[in-house]
């Protein structure tokens, strides 16, 4: 019986030890294989099981794609990431504000694929960070667009295991909209969905060259109003070095912002300049347009031959410039004339100072003048008791400026109902004839709003 005992308490303690692992079983080979469900509630680390936990966030609503549009991805797997030349792309520069982010998206892909730091500006319609229009094929780029998300991040790795990189369109808890450039991905893992998480990206407002992880950022594939979403690729062979558009034509052209909606009136071309071939050797054939197609414009630029081209793309994203003279003088497109996001004096105390602020812009169209105007009753009638204007020609405008602030003194205003009401000047160009520019002016009111002024509290007189 002494002898017994030892390997009787040995055998006790190897089975409560194995009463520890409740939910473990012996595979052929002698490993333990985990096999307890894993719960919201359960913690564990990824290192336990060997990476194969894959955890999507919870996420604010309106950024994260659904679960539904996601599947099990079986190709190529593990981790990858394109050569990055660091030195090259601190030449193109990261965005500094503006609505420039396509553009610097698209040249960090081009500088990765030349081997030389290509400028934002190559692929810029526009003037500057601010009047930014990306054109995808100044760098050889196609915008695709796909329904569901397991579409775009299947095609992202394919792209990727060619060795280019992929411009995304996304939206996150820090933007609504933002263009971001695609240069690898991680922990990609048999049998489970590609997400946000699986891909690093370079942001062009980041500070540094450094990928970031897209899911880790907080931002995923946005989709475009009409359900789909924009993923933009390459299609240029990549073995091949090419040469970009690098034309100086267009500063010596004149630009006016001009918003309109017109349609085509006879068979023309989209080229990429305002000018043909014969003028600028970099102004191609980008397509040709048939008559009555709809055209909208965000510009038109007079050319060194004093010829009027408009700048804009078709319902379908076709961009580039067509002939005035090849299109109907069309409507201007007031639709989108806003006040920002503006505090609006519903309730006043009497003696308080308010300061009406925000941010008028005309969708594209000059501003000439904006008036706001305070009247005494529920209506706009009679004389205004206080008056602000402000004049030139702009694209926006501050409420809050000088002018208008100094003009508005509603601490002024005693108990009572008064309506305040905005009124813009907006003027729109066009050409019919593509060698005259016509200008329609157009008085619109923009908002009648009335408020109250309540008497302050009283105060007791010092004895």
């Amino acid at each position: 019986m002494r002898r017994r005992i030892p390997f009787i308490a040995s055998l006790l303690c190897l089975l409560m030890l194995l009463s520890l692992l409740p939910a473990a079983v012996f595979a052929e080979d002698g490993e333990i294989d985990i096999v307890e469900e894993i719960t919201d509630d359960t913690l564990i680390s990824e290192e336990e099981l060997d990476g194969e936990l894959v955890v999507l966030p919870d996420a604010p609503d309106g950024w994260q794609v659904p679960e539904e549009e996601l599947r099990p991805f079986y190709g190529r797997t593990g981790w990858l990431q394109l050569a990055l030349d660091r030195p090259l792309l601190e030449q193109v520069g990261h965005q500094r504000g503006g609505v420039a982010c396509a553009c610097y998206a698209l040249a960090y892909c081009r500088t990765l694929l030349d081997g030389r730091a290509q400028p934002y500006s190559d692929f810029n319609l526009g003037t500057n960070e601010n009047d930014a229009w990306c054109a995808w094929y100044n760098g050889d780029y196609e915008s695709l667009n796909f329904s569901e998300a397991y579409e775009v991040y299947e095609r992202i790795v394919e792209e990727l295991l060619d060795g280019k990189p992929v411009v995304i369109l996304v939206n996150g808890t820090r933007t609504q909209q933002h263009y971001v450039t695609i240069v690898g991905f991680e922990q990609v893992k048999p049998g489970q969905p590609l997400t946000a998480h699986n891909f690093l990206m370079l942001d062009p407002c980041a500070a540094d060259f450094e990928p970031q992880n897209l899911g880790e950022a907080d931002l995923d594939l946005k989709k475009l109003g009409h359900g789909v979403y924009q993923l933009v690729v390459d299609r240029s062979e990549a073995e091949l070095p090419r040469e970009m558009h690098r034309s100086s034509y267009l500063s010596a052209c004149s630009l006016t912002p001009c918003a309109r909606k017109l349609r085509t009136t006879r068979s023309t071309l989209l080229r990429a300049l305002p000018c043909g071939a014969r003028v600028d050797a970099d102004s191609r054939r980008i397509d040709t347009l048939e008559p009555d197609e709809i055209f909208l414009t965000d510009a038109i630029v007079k050319n060194t031959r004093g010829e009027y081209w408009y700048r804009g793309r078709t319902e379908d994203g076709r961009t580039g410039y067509v002939f005035a003279a090849a299109c109907s003088e069309g409507r201007p497109q007031y639709t989108v004339l806003k006040l920002g996001d503006t505090p609006l004096p519903l309730c006043l105390t009497e003696g308080e100072p308010f300061v009406l602020s925000g941010t008028l812009s005309a969708g594209g169209n000059e501003l000439r003048s904006v008036t706001v105007e305070v009247f005494a009753g529920d209506e706009p009638q009679g004389e205004p008791l206080l008056r602000g204007t402000l004049t030139g020609r702009r694209l926006a405008c501050l409420l809050e400026e000088g002018a208008l602030k100094e003009a508005l003194p509603f601490e002024t205003l005693s108990e009572g109902d008064y309506c305040l009401r905005i009124c813009a000047s907006v003027a729109a160009c066009s050409s019919t004839d593509g060698e005259n520019l016509l200008w329609e002016e157009q008085s619109l009111e923009l908002l009648t709003l009335g408020f109250a002024v309540e008497a302050g509290p009283e105060v007791d007189e010092l004895s």
